[in-house]
């Protein structure tokens, strides 16, 4: 999921969010998709802060490996293609035509608004909030879990 927050010409914040879900994947590419969807709807050029708690997005960026990569042909250091060097390349041309700025971690004013877009999506509304993390089983006997290891209840 993501949540993209700009202001219009106004000054008026507008907020826009996503939720992708992808079986048989990696936390890369799953991160890097939202990623590119997310950098794909700004149509003007603007400062970009990503917040994001996928450690391999956020070395790439903090240790300018992208850049290399890019004039390296999407080989990397070893000599090895780059893994997902096409999402890579989609999102390296969307982060160009931005100040981009990444950071670590969590970014905590948004997060009972993404879970309860993850609730929505999931068809389960009544989910109680994350915090709580009690075991609690859906109808269908099901323990939801939150990604940082609590119990999300129904």
């Amino acid at each position: 999921m993501y949540i993209l927050e700009y202001e219009k010409d106004g000054g008026a914040p507008v907020t826009r969010d996503a939720v992708l879900y992808m079986e048989q994947t990696t936390e890369n590419i799953l991160v890097l998709t939202l990623l590119g969807n997310a950098l794909s709807r700004l149509t003007k050029t603007c400062s970009v802060r990503v917040n994001t708690g996928c450690s391999h997005v956020l070395n790439t960026m903090q240790n300018h490996w992208l850049p290399q990569w890019k004039k390296n042909g999407w080989t990397n250091a070893k000599g090895k293609p780059v893994a997902n060097a096409d999402l890579w390349a989609a999102v390296s041309e969307l982060m160009g035509r931005h100040l981009v700025e990444i950071n670590g971690g969590r970014h905590n004013g948004y997060r009972e608004l993404m879970y309860t877009e993850i609730r929505r999506e999931l068809g389960m509304p009544h989910m109680l909030p994350v915090e709580e993390k009690r075991d609690v089983l859906s109808d269908s006997g099901e323990i939801y879990r939150c990604p940082d290891g609590g119990e999300a209840g129904a």
